[in-house]
């Protein structure tokens, strides 16, 4: 018996040294850049905030950078949050915010960028002494047209993945791998290759049931951006 356990769960991130705040609405628009270390897919990211008043919806996107590193082109994916909704705390609290998963290339610079739909909704941020080495603070005064980069800043910021999930225990022969979501609640994997890179789509963060046909499988998803676990029972081809 043979057990294959999947991590999906944090990326890149800062999360240390908030001492300072900005906002933006209107044309406005602040952004963090951040490089990756690894191929995976985005499904959520996580930023530090608090309003002041009814700041109505925080807007978060992610999109790529051009040569110099400032976000660039169209959104890549999007998510909101209610920001009439947050904490009033100036010291801010951690808020999830799911995205339709997208695809994000290894070692590849990327952009975070927020807006609310009014004022004042604050991203928490290190003004004295940023730390991550892969991106920085980034502004737009034209509705993200233009950006300007402010590297003696950083935001706080996390973003969540689920992995390529190697099988390299299944298979006792060569088949192509596909994944065939049925549902909300559960997830099918068909046939599997011993080499395949499978990408595991965003259902797979909220499975319960997961059934592998083709072979005796077990599995067991462990709970949101928890542990995938697939127990080769008896690779045995049906």
């Amino acid at each position: 018996m043979s057990t294959t356990v999947v991590y999906p769960g944090l990326q890149e991130y800062y999360d240390t040294g908030a001492d300072g705040q900005l906002g933006a609405n209107g044309a406005n628009r602040i952004a963090q850049t951040f490089t990756t270390h690894d191929a995976h897919l985005l499904t959520h990211i996580s930023v530090k905030t608090y309003r002041v008043g009814t700041p109505g919806t925080i807007h978060l996107s992610i999109r790529a950078t051009d040569g110099d590193g400032k976000p660039t082109g169209a959104d890549l994916s999007t998510g909101s949050l209610n920001g009439n909704s947050i904490t009033v705390n100036t010291v801010g609290e951690w808020y999830d915010v799911p995205m339709p998963p997208v695809s994000l290339s290894a070692g590849t610079k990327y952009a975070l960028v927020w807006y609310a739909d009014s004022t004042y909704a604050y991203w928490k941020r290190d003004l004295t002494s940023p730390a991550y080495s892969g991106g920085s603070q980034a502004n737009s005064a034209d509705s993200g047209g233009t950006w300007t980069l402010t590297t003696t800043s950083d935001f706080m910021f996390k973003e969540w993945n689920l992995p390529l999930l190697a099988l390299t225990t299944f298979a006792p022969s060569a088949r192509v791998a596909t994944i065939v979501t049925v549902g909300p609640s559960s997830l099918a994997l068909t046939t599997f290759a011993p080499s395949a890179l499978i990408p595991i789509m965003s259902i797979i963060a909220h499975a319960q049931t997961i059934t592998i046909t083709g072979y005796s499988k077990s599995a067991t998803l462990k709970g949101y951006n928890r542990a995938l676990e697939i127990t080769d029972v008896n690779p045995t081809v049906s």
